[in-house]
């Protein structure tokens, strides 16, 4: 495009369509906390996991999916 260089990085990973990513949750909750109020507030969610990243933060981020509307 208009010579361009544009270079393309293929994710390591694709998500489900329903994947949700909860972000900004302290640090200080604990993982398993965190993880029991997601699967009591949304009965569908599944593969509930925190998204770990190279650089150190005060909040965690959680990702998981939802297989239902309710």
């Amino acid at each position: 495009m208009n010579k361009i260089d544009i270079e393309t990085e293929r994710p390591r990973g694709l998500p489900d369509s329903c994947a949700v990513v909860l972000r900004y949750v302290p640090a200080d909750l604990s993982r398993k906390f965190v993880i029991q109020e997601i699967s009591r507030s949304i009965i569908s969610a599944i593969e509930l996991a925190k998204i770990n990243y190279h650089c150190p933060s005060s909040t965690d981020d959680f990702r998981f999916c939802i297989t239902a509307e309710n």
